[in-house]
């Protein structure tokens, strides 16, 4: 479809009268959308795409439902390896379909010149309506011709699988965003990279970095994990 002005999309999306729900249909929509250039299955529980596992790897792709009414698309790898704590302080790790963890990703705010600090409201409503999927509709016809071509706009930023593959690349990628992110993405982050270095049997740097991760010292649970990682061939 034609690209749509934002005071049409507005007329669709963002009017009194949107009432039916388009999150239904993303599933069958992002899947037709996304075929052409990736082979990955869909998990109708959490809307999310996944590929096969390989080398303790898969690609992911999911929805992550922001504030307001906008799916940002986010891509990125789950890693079989990383354990997460979960709300009891327990380790779990996401290695099914119905449970997934995006260890390190990407989304199309890496890729255009977006800082709402900086931007009119204006301005930044329609670089989101461009690049995010809507919730609610007048029109679900369009609705759904509007997602396909949101997520074709995003294909072109994915890419980024191609240029980010080794775990050595996605270390690197890490550090690039570690330097941007802020307190809480940080840690994350830091987790996600100590993780993956002991893989990479750099222990030494794998410790240190957990470190800062935890601001001082490691739980010993934690640093019992980065051991068996190490362990691992």
């Amino acid at each position: 479809m034609k690209e749509l002005s934002y005071d049409e999309y507005h007329s669709y999306f963002f009017s009194t009268d949107a009432y039916i729900s388009v999150r239904p249909y993303f599933g069958e929509v992002v899947s037709i959308a996304l075929a052409d250039d990736f082979d990955l299955k869909y998990c109708e529980k959490g809307r999310w795409w996944y590929s096969e596992w390989n080398n303790h790897c898969r690609k992911v792709i999911n929805l992550f439902a922001a504030k307001g009414t906008m799916y940002p698309i986010v891509w990125g790898y789950n890693y079989d390896f990383i354990p997460r704590l979960n709300n009891q302080d327990k380790f779990v790790y996401h290695r099914t379909e119905k449970s997934f963890a995006t260890d390190i990703e990407d989304t199309f705010y890496s890729h255009v010149h977006y800082d709402p600090n900086l931007m009119s409201r204006m301005e930044t409503l329609q670089i989101r309506a461009k690049y995010c999927l809507p919730s609610d509709t007048n029109n679900l016809e369009i609705a759904r011709e509007y997602v396909y071509d949101v997520v074709k706009r995003n294909i072109p930023f994915m890419e980024w699988f191609s240029r980010v593959q080794t775990i050595e690349d996605v270390v690197e990628e890490l550090d690039r965003q570690i330097a941007q992110s802020i307190a809480f993405e940080y840690r994350y982050s830091l987790y996600t990279k100590a993780f993956l270095l002991a893989k990479l049997h750099r222990m030494d740097e794998a410790i240190e970095t957990m470190q800062l991760r935890y601001g001082g010292k490691t739980p010993e649970k934690v640093l019992k994990k980065l051991y068996q990682v190490n362990e691992m061939e």
